[in-house]
């Protein structure tokens, strides 16, 4: 029972982040029996503001627990926190949700409770421009929409997911994927044993774009008549398709050691790699794909 408590947590903390809604959202989600069909669920979230100040602000989630950022206003991070707990009755779950506290400061925001009990909480950041982020999950997500400024993301057994994020980004994945969508900022992106998705913007502004994967596959959304020089490799023998009306035009170098694919006439400013996973390259509206 508490194994599959586990996993309906680390559900409800996906859910409560928005990943498949409005990334927009800032309110915490409440579901049913969520810790199990024998468990009572109880939920509440706590607000608070912290003051963006000249150094980095670290935000540690909880472990079965993600975060989710969105472009805010202003000169404050504002912050909710959505717990949730399980338990036999009512009155008991209400309990553990008085012992799950969140500690913050000018630089640092964390979230702690009891070791063994069936809990989780996730926490949803409007964030100010030119905000300057560490941001670290176990088991859960994170998510950052809007965004201007400098970030750094962690994820040990969740996904990350960056959309329309402007500024310095490095984001790392231990066992996860990394889901992208822009079209200008400095990106380092690397996942180890999960997939990586590039959906770029109709145009590519500024700035560069690496990624790479290692035992992953990649997926590359292309768009039509896409002017910026784009690179994509891939180690060994692993499959290259691409559906891309770019693909007819594309250099394509072929060896012993791997693939590679460029497309554009300028050199590359977007780099993306993997290590022992296959390749797909593909426009908005998919054709037949023919491997290469």
């Amino acid at each position: 029972m508490r194994k599959a408590a586990l996993v309906l947590g680390l559900l409800l903390a996906l859910s409560s982040l928005g990943l498949a809604g409005d990334q927009n959202e800032v309110t915490c989600r409440h579901g049913e029996n969520n810790f199990g069909n024998d468990m009572v669920t109880s939920m509440t979230q706590e607000q608070f503001t912290v003051p963006m100040s000249g150094s980095q602000l670290k935000v540690t989630a909880p472990r079965n627990g993600g975060v989710k950022l969105i472009g805010g206003t202003g000169n404050a991070y504002e912050v909710t926190v959505c717990k949730y707990a399980g338990a036999d009755s009512k009155a008991e779950a209400d309990q553990l949700l008085t012992k799950i506290t969140s500690e913050h400061s000018g630089d640092a925001i964390t979230v702690r409770g009891p070791n063994d009990n069936d809990w989780t909480a996730s926490l949803i950041i409007k964030v100010p421009q030119g905000a300057n982020m560490s941001v670290s999950s176990h088991n859960g997500p994170i998510s950052a929409k809007g965004i201007s400024g400098t970030l750094a993301l962690q994820a040990q057994n969740g996904p990350i997911a960056i959309k329309e994020v402007k500024g310095k980004v490095t984001a790392h994945a231990q066992n996860g994927p990394i889901s992208f969508h822009g079209e200008s900022g400095d990106y380092q992106l690397e996942t180890q044993n999960g997939p990586l998705a590039i959906d770029l913007a109709d145009k590519w502004q500024s700035g560069t774009l690496n990624a790479e994967t290692t035992n992953g596959p990649i997926s590359l959304n292309l768009p039509k008549g896409y002017q910026a020089g784009v690179e994509v490799r891939s180690d060994g023998h692993s499959p290259m398709e691409c559906s891309a009306d770019a693909c007819s035009q594309a250099r394509k170098t072929w060896d012993d050691n791997g693939k590679k694919i460029e497309f554009g006439s300028t050199s590359p400013v977007i780099h993306i790699s993997t290590h022992n996973g296959p390749v797909s390259v593909g426009n908005e509206e998919p054709g037949e794909a023919a491997e290469m």
